[in-house]
């Protein structure tokens, strides 16, 4: 949340005209990428295909995590595996008004630990774990995540015209 509230705090500086026309910019670039995905032509992604250090543990809990929490906050610091998840940042600075960008990035990171609580609480599943389950899985959850990223992208074309 506090990303976001940085990325909203530097959107409400960015003058509203030109922040919908990077926002225009950024949902037409999406609704390509999106098409491009399905098509199974994924451009790709702007991203530090790394991990974040190990030696960050040694800073004891408290440090490790906001350390960790504001890299994978970014995002393009480390491994990502998706487009779609630029419409988090992106959409954070673009709305420019920094409680909003706060609940946007919050409902990420909830979304993202009630997945892992879910997964941590549910190791098993059938004669397979759950994890081997969802690797196995990864093309059609790349292909829903084309899915929603063309569609977020187009509505967000239409929403911004209107």
């Amino acid at each position: 949340m506090l990303v976001g509230l940085l990325f909203g705090a530097l959107g409400s500086m960015i003058d509203q005209d030109a922040r919908t026309g990077l926002a225009t910019l950024a949902a037409s670039i999406g609704t390509v990428i999106g098409a491009m995905g399905l098509a199974g032509r994924s451009p790709r992604l702007l991203q530090r295909d790394h991990e974040t250090p190990q030696r960050w543990l040694d800073y004891g809990p408290g440090v490790w995590s906001l350390l960790n929490g504001t890299v994978l906050g970014l995002g393009m610091f480390t491994r990502i595996g998706f487009w779609l998840w630029y419409v988090v940042p992106l959409g954070s600075l673009l709305v420019g008004e920094p409680r909003t960008a706060a609940y946007i990035y919050g409902a990420y990171g909830a979304m993202r630990g009630v997945a892992s609580g879910a997964l941590a609480a549910s190791h098993r599943w059938g004669d397979t774990s759950i994890e081997d389950w969802l690797i196995g899985h990864h093309p059609q959850a790349l292909f829903v995540g084309h899915i929603v990223l063309f569609s977020v992208g187009l509505l967000g074309v239409v929403a911004i015209g209107l």
